[in-house]
C-alpha cells in the first residue's frame, strides 16, 4: 500500500480561507509523499506528524517554509516542496501553519522498478 498523507486541524490559514489554502497545498501531495517514501527505505517504521509554517508574501510567493516534527530528512524535503507553492495575492504578508500526518499500511517499502 502507498503512503498516505492527511492534513488536519489546529492550523492557522493566515489571510487565506481554509478551502483555498488546502487546495493549493494539496496540489503537491504526491511530492510530499515521495519525500516520506524515500526516507522509509532506511526507516521502514517511520510514521507520524510534521508541523509546517509558511511565510507567504503579499504577492503569493512562499518566502519561508519551516517543517519539523517527523524526521529531519522528510521535513527538509517537504519544506523544499512547499517553497514552490504559489498563492493568490493578498493585502499583506501572512504566516500560515498546519500539520501533515504521514503513514502507511505497508510495513516495508518497495523500491520502484526501473523499465
Amino acid at each position: 500500500r502507498q503512503s498516505t498523507l492527511s492534513f488536519f486541524s489546529q492550523w492557522k490559514p493566515g489571510a487565506y480561507d481554509e478551502q483555498q489554502f488546502y487546495r493549493i497545498v494539496r496540489r503537491r501531495r504526491r511530492a510530499y509523499e515521495r519525500c516520506f517514501e524515500a526516507r522509509r527505505m532506511r526507516r521502514p517504521k517511520l510514521a507520524g506528524v510534521s508541523r509546517a509554517k509558511l511565510v507567504i508574501s503579499a504577492e503569493g510567493k512562499v518566502m519561508g517554509a519551516y517543517v519539523t516534527g517527523l524526521d529531519r530528512d522528510v521535513d527538509d524535503c517537504i519544506g523544499k516542496k512547499l517553497l514552490g507553492l504559489r498563492f493568490p495575492k493578498i493585502a499583506k504578508d501572512t504566516i500560515a501553519s498546519f500539520r501533515l500526518r504521514l503513514e502507511t499500511g505497508n510495513p516495508r517499502p518497495t523500491r520502484p522498478r526501473l523499465p
